[in-house]
Protein backbone atom coordinates (compact mmCIF):
# COMPACT_ATOMS: atom_id res chain seq x y z
CA UNK A 1 0.00 0.00 0.00
CA UNK A 2 2.48 2.64 1.06
CA UNK A 3 4.41 1.78 -2.83
CA UNK A 4 1.18 2.79 -4.42
CA UNK A 5 0.71 6.02 -2.36
CA UNK A 6 4.57 6.76 -3.20
CA UNK A 7 3.86 5.76 -6.86
CA UNK A 8 0.69 8.35 -6.66
CA UNK A 9 2.70 10.90 -5.06
CA UNK A 10 4.90 10.64 -7.82
CA UNK A 11 2.93 10.61 -10.40
CA UNK A 12 1.12 13.69 -9.13
CA UNK A 13 4.31 15.68 -8.86
CA UNK A 14 5.21 14.69 -12.59
CA UNK A 15 1.39 15.98 -13.56
CA UNK A 16 2.02 19.15 -12.27
CA UNK A 17 5.42 19.93 -13.53
CA UNK A 18 4.30 18.82 -16.73
CA UNK A 19 1.19 20.67 -17.05
CA UNK A 20 3.28 23.68 -15.85
CA UNK A 21 5.55 23.41 -19.12
CA UNK A 22 2.97 22.96 -21.26
CA UNK A 23 2.27 26.34 -23.52
CA UNK A 24 -1.90 25.88 -23.36
CA UNK A 25 -1.67 28.70 -21.42
CA UNK A 26 0.57 30.80 -24.00
CA UNK A 27 -0.34 34.72 -25.40
CA UNK A 28 0.51 34.44 -29.22
CA UNK A 29 -1.05 38.09 -29.45
CA UNK A 30 1.24 39.74 -31.97
CA UNK A 31 1.86 43.45 -29.96
CA UNK A 32 2.94 45.03 -33.82
CA UNK A 33 -0.16 45.23 -34.75
CA UNK A 34 -1.71 48.72 -35.81
CA UNK A 35 1.72 49.69 -35.47
CA UNK A 36 3.41 48.51 -38.59
CA UNK A 37 1.80 49.24 -42.44
CA UNK A 38 -0.26 52.40 -41.38
CA UNK A 39 0.15 56.16 -42.47
CA UNK A 40 0.43 58.59 -39.85
CA UNK A 41 1.11 61.91 -39.95
CA UNK A 42 4.34 62.18 -37.60
CA UNK A 43 5.07 65.85 -35.86
CA UNK A 44 7.43 66.98 -33.31
CA UNK A 45 10.94 68.18 -33.41
CA UNK A 46 14.75 67.20 -33.66
CA UNK A 47 17.87 68.86 -31.76
CA UNK A 48 21.29 68.65 -31.04
CA UNK A 49 24.90 69.20 -32.51
CA UNK A 50 26.45 68.46 -35.62
CA UNK A 51 29.71 68.62 -37.54
CA UNK A 52 28.92 72.93 -38.59
CA UNK A 53 31.64 75.57 -39.80
CA UNK A 54 35.06 75.72 -38.95
CA UNK A 55 36.60 78.55 -36.82
CA UNK A 56 40.27 79.81 -37.35
CA UNK A 57 42.26 79.64 -34.88
CA UNK A 58 45.16 81.77 -33.72
CA UNK A 59 47.70 80.11 -36.25
CA UNK A 60 45.10 80.44 -39.00
CA UNK A 61 44.47 76.60 -38.68
CA UNK A 62 40.85 75.67 -39.36
CA UNK A 63 38.71 73.75 -36.75
CA UNK A 64 35.62 71.64 -37.38
CA UNK A 65 33.22 72.92 -34.97
CA UNK A 66 30.07 71.54 -33.34
CA UNK A 67 27.11 73.85 -33.70
CA UNK A 68 23.99 73.53 -32.33
CA UNK A 69 20.18 72.54 -34.66
CA UNK A 70 16.38 72.84 -34.14
CA UNK A 71 14.56 71.52 -36.68
CA UNK A 72 10.47 71.35 -36.58
CA UNK A 73 9.05 67.75 -37.95
CA UNK A 74 6.00 66.76 -39.82
CA UNK A 75 6.08 64.26 -41.87
CA UNK A 76 3.69 61.43 -43.17
CA UNK A 77 6.35 59.28 -44.55
CA UNK A 78 7.81 57.64 -41.54
CA UNK A 79 6.66 54.47 -40.99
CA UNK A 80 7.39 51.69 -38.78
CA UNK A 81 8.25 48.82 -40.58
CA UNK A 82 8.19 44.99 -38.63
CA UNK A 83 11.31 42.91 -38.48
CA UNK A 84 9.73 39.87 -36.83
CA UNK A 85 7.55 38.54 -34.22
CA UNK A 86 8.52 41.20 -31.18
CA UNK A 87 11.39 43.97 -33.38
CA UNK A 88 10.11 46.62 -35.29
CA UNK A 89 12.49 49.36 -36.92
CA UNK A 90 11.72 53.05 -37.46
CA UNK A 91 14.17 55.67 -39.46
CA UNK A 92 16.63 52.48 -39.60
CA UNK A 93 16.55 52.16 -35.40
CA UNK A 94 15.80 48.55 -34.70
CA UNK A 95 13.44 48.71 -31.14
CA UNK A 96 12.99 45.47 -29.23
CA UNK A 97 9.63 44.69 -27.71
CA UNK A 98 9.87 45.62 -23.48
CA UNK A 99 6.25 45.62 -22.50
CA UNK A 100 2.17 46.24 -22.34
CA UNK A 101 0.46 47.75 -19.72
CA UNK A 102 -3.30 46.62 -20.30
CA UNK A 103 -4.38 49.04 -17.90
CA UNK A 104 -3.23 52.00 -19.65
CA UNK A 105 -3.49 50.17 -23.31
CA UNK A 106 0.35 51.54 -23.45
CA UNK A 107 3.16 48.77 -25.48
CA UNK A 108 6.12 49.58 -25.08
CA UNK A 109 9.44 49.50 -27.65
CA UNK A 110 12.62 50.14 -26.64
CA UNK A 111 16.55 49.76 -27.64
CA UNK A 112 19.74 50.99 -25.72
CA UNK A 113 22.39 52.80 -28.31
CA UNK A 114 25.88 52.10 -26.02
CA UNK A 115 26.41 55.34 -24.65
CA UNK A 116 23.55 57.59 -25.47
CA UNK A 117 19.77 57.67 -23.35
CA UNK A 118 17.55 54.68 -24.59
CA UNK A 119 15.76 55.12 -27.62
CA UNK A 120 11.70 53.85 -27.53
CA UNK A 121 8.54 53.98 -29.25
CA UNK A 122 5.40 54.02 -27.11
CA UNK A 123 2.31 52.96 -29.05
CA UNK A 124 -1.65 53.34 -27.14
CA UNK A 125 -3.28 50.90 -28.66
CA UNK A 126 -6.91 52.12 -27.58
CA UNK A 127 -6.01 55.36 -29.52
CA UNK A 128 -3.91 54.21 -32.08
CA UNK A 129 -1.17 57.05 -31.10
CA UNK A 130 2.52 56.80 -31.06
CA UNK A 131 5.54 58.53 -29.56
CA UNK A 132 8.88 58.25 -30.36
CA UNK A 133 12.42 59.14 -28.85
CA UNK A 134 15.66 58.89 -30.27
CA UNK A 135 18.67 59.47 -28.83
CA UNK A 136 22.57 59.60 -30.46
CA UNK A 137 25.15 60.65 -28.69
CA UNK A 138 28.48 60.51 -30.68
CA UNK A 139 32.07 62.12 -30.52
CA UNK A 140 33.14 64.97 -28.63
CA UNK A 141 34.48 68.24 -30.05
CA UNK A 142 37.13 70.02 -28.18
CA UNK A 143 36.35 73.31 -30.23
CA UNK A 144 32.78 73.45 -29.00
CA UNK A 145 33.15 71.67 -25.91
CA UNK A 146 29.77 69.64 -26.83
CA UNK A 147 29.92 66.06 -28.36
CA UNK A 148 27.96 65.60 -31.54
CA UNK A 149 24.30 64.33 -31.23
CA UNK A 150 21.20 63.94 -32.26
CA UNK A 151 17.38 63.84 -30.43
CA UNK A 152 14.54 63.42 -32.12
CA UNK A 153 11.08 63.79 -30.43
CA UNK A 154 7.76 63.07 -32.23
CA UNK A 155 4.03 61.86 -32.07
CA UNK A 156 0.98 61.16 -34.07
CA UNK A 157 -1.82 62.04 -33.61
Amino acid sequence: MKKSYFLLAVSAVLALFTGSCSKSGYSTTDETNGIVNTTKLWSGYSTGYLMGDTILTPGSASVPYARYYYHIITDSSISVQKINDLQIKIMNMPLNYASTNTATHLVLFDSTISGSAPSKLDYYSNTGSMTYEYHWVGTYNAASGHYYQTDIYMHTN
